[in-house]
């Protein structure tokens, strides 16, 4: 799911770059929400990996 809702953010991003034009503030905010997602998915997926390190941390203290 993480890798389509990607491949969407960049085929939208793609999309806006062939319509920019110099002067069109929608295409700015667009390519800035575009980054801001991008930016989240990063952090959750670090989020997801430090959670699953720390689960096998307390696992392997507990042996």
């Amino acid at each position: 799911m993480e890798a389509l809702t990607e491949q969407i953010a960049t085929a939208r991003l793609r999309e806006l770059e062939g319509l920019a034009q110099p002067g069109r503030p929608a295409v700015a905010d667009a390519k800035r929400a575009y980054q801001s997602r991008r930016r989240a998915l990063a952090w959750e997926r670090l989020a997801g990996w430090a959670s699953g390190r720390a689960e096998k941390a307390a696992a392997k203290a507990e042996i």
